[in-house]
């Protein structure tokens, strides 16, 4: 049986890996990197002062299995796109990220994926995963498959316990992601460790906000990033406190289309142009979206929500 393994490397030091060099692997699909993710790299980085001839890495999929799965019709489900995965893993220190093809190995038995993935193609030394984690074709393979294999092959393996929110529901990339749906985002963000954020692109809006007294900086929601409510949110553009819109703005367009439209307090001067990459932070939901009767009470209601937002962040 002949398979093509399509997968890629993406060095975050200066360390390189060749046929020879034995890999440390961090294993898992890593969407969010959450609180538990992050205990698995720093387990991950303990390990590699065992092995100074060895990389550390860390192997995810360029399309996750919850996408790959995905119910959602328009497979908005990611906590983190693939370029969002690999910015928060540069500040956990590893020092490669190997991105496996994910159609190419998701019909692979456990004993082919343990076999022809992690002993041949990535010559694994040593593994790190949660005691929760599944692989191969319809997760037939787990933690003890792979801790059995890897006694019989010489690896070493560490399984790492889960970490827990509130002491009672262990915090998964799932459990994440029904925070985020149903707006409760200091949850969401108390188990990732830091805020749901994105990157887009500036693009030019109708400057209806600037007519209104309230410029904002408009910017598209991520294709395949899990939807959040629509609502206004207290969050950050490039580090700057903002008053954030995500949806369509029903009062000012006659449109479905959503996009993020971020108002920076304190400031009129708004120095984004069409093109500019921005990195938006939601850290509170503050209210649903609403279509009001006339500009005028628009108005009105951004500006209780400016209020609302400084006295968030100011308390």
């Amino acid at each position: 049986m002949n398979i093509s393994i399509n997968f890629e490397t993406v060095n975050l030091t200066e360390k390189r890996a060749d046929e020879k060099v034995s890999r440390i692997l961090a294993l898992g699909g890593f969407d969010g990197i959450h609180k538990g993710h992050k205990k698995i790299f720093s387990n991950l980085l303990e390990f590699s002062n065992e092995f100074s001839s060895s990389i550390n890495s860390v192997m995810t999929f360029d399309e996750l299995p919850v996408q790959y799965f995905s119910k959602d019709i328009f497979n908005n489900v990611l906590i983190n796109t693939l370029e969002e995965r690999l910015d928060l893993l540069k500040d956990c220190n590893v020092d490669e990220v190997i991105i496996l093809n994910f159609s190419s190995i998701k019909e692979l038995l456990p004993e082919q994926f343990m076999n022809w993935i992690l002993k041949d193609l990535l010559n694994a030394k040593a593994m790190l995963f949660g005691n929760d984690y599944s692989f191969a074709l319809n997760k037939q393979g787990n933690a003890q498959i792979l801790l059995d294999w890897a006694y019989a092959n010489n690896i070493l393996c560490k399984k790492i316990e889960l970490e827990y929110f509130d002491e009672k529901e262990k915090i998964s990339s799932n459990l994440i992601r029904r925070f985020l749906k149903s707006g409760n985002l200091e949850r969401a963000n108390e188990c990732l460790g830091h805020n749901f954020f994105l990157y887009s692109k500036v693009k030019t809006g109708l400057k209806l906000g600037r007519t209104l007294g309230f410029p904002t900086v408009n910017c598209e929601y991520p294709k395949n990033k899990i939807t959040i409510p629509k609502g206004v949110y207290a969050g950050k553009i490039n580090g700057k406190v903002g008053a954030i819109n995500f949806g369509s703005a029903p009062t000012l367009r006659d449109s479905f289309e959503v996009c993020v439209e971020t108002h920076i307090l304190d400031s009129n001067d708004v120095n984004f142009k069409e093109g500019d990459f921005v990195k938006v932070e939601f850290i509170k939901f503050m209210r649903e979206e609403l279509k009001f009767s006339s500009i005028n009470e628009l108005k009105l209601q951004i500006e209780k929500d400016c209020e609302m937002i400084k006295i968030f962040f100011n308390s």
